[in-house]
């Protein structure tokens, strides 16, 4: 079976939340997607203003679709993002007010969100590389 899709990788292998080194791993292509746009929706409605806590809501969602760690203790304090309807700011409130309880600031919310946020969006364009690879391929069933 040929696969059509193109394995990507997290470009941050490890994060710190509250001195903790967790791993990254990058969900899934539509949740990625989905994150990608409630974080450029959510810059565009605040462009001039300061961030304001939907914001904090998708860097929550994207630490704990990303975080395996985080999203195992999520899922054990019964937060789980289908249950949410995968939407990511109903699912990153609830993540946010969970990180928060934890001890984890908003400003450490914001800059680890933020830098997931950027390498989940960054993941769903491909490389040049990748391109390359993709046009340069050839059915070996067309040379007969």
């Amino acid at each position: 079976m040929a696969e059509d899709t193109i394995k990507e990788k997290s470009k941050l292998e490890r994060i710190s939340l509250k001195g903790e080194s967790h791993g990254v791993v990058l969900p899934g292509f539509a949740e990625r997607e989905e994150l990608a746009l409630a974080y450029h929706v959510q810059l565009k409605l605040q462009e001039g203003e300061e961030i304001r806590l939907q914001l904090f809501r998708v860097f929550s969602a994207g630490i704990g679709l990303a975080v395996p760690r985080i999203g195992r203790r999520l899922n054990a304090a019964g937060i789980n993002y289908e249950k949410c309807g995968a939407d990511p700011l109903v699912y990153g409130g609830k993540a946010y007010n969970w990180l928060r309880s934890q001890g984890i600031s908003a400003n450490e919310v914001a800059s680890v969100g933020a830098a997931l946020l950027a390498d989940l969006a960054g993941s769903l364009v491909p490389t040049e590389p990748e391109v390359s690879e993709k046009a340069n391929f050839t059915d070996p069933s067309a040379a007969k």
